[in-house]
């Protein structure tokens, strides 16, 4: 099982240079950086319950959201505060 906010937390705090970070199901944690998208090196591919445990903690109701648009509203990890959407 991977903690997903544990891993942004560390990927925010890995540097500057990080403006986006997509993490989808069954693909590589990729990172938005100066020079474009690249592969977040060293970590886990994230399942299905990976995905859905750090969701459910952000919004109990998050697959309504989806079905409806998406999740948009900010989250407090720690030092940073992140837009999920």
């Amino acid at each position: 099982m991977i903690n997903i906010s544990e891993v942004i937390v560390e990927l925010a705090n890995s540097g500057p240079d990080i403006s986006d970070i997509l993490i989808e199901t069954n693909a590589p944690i990729m990172l938005k950086t100066s020079r474009g998208w690249v592969q977040a090196e060293g970590l886990d591919i994230p399942d299905w319950y990976d995905l859905n445990v750090f969701l459910f903690d952000i919004d109990p109701g998050w697959e309504e959201l989806i079905r409806k648009g998406a999740i948009n509203r900010p989250l407090s990890l720690r030092t940073r505060r992140l837009r999920i959407n």
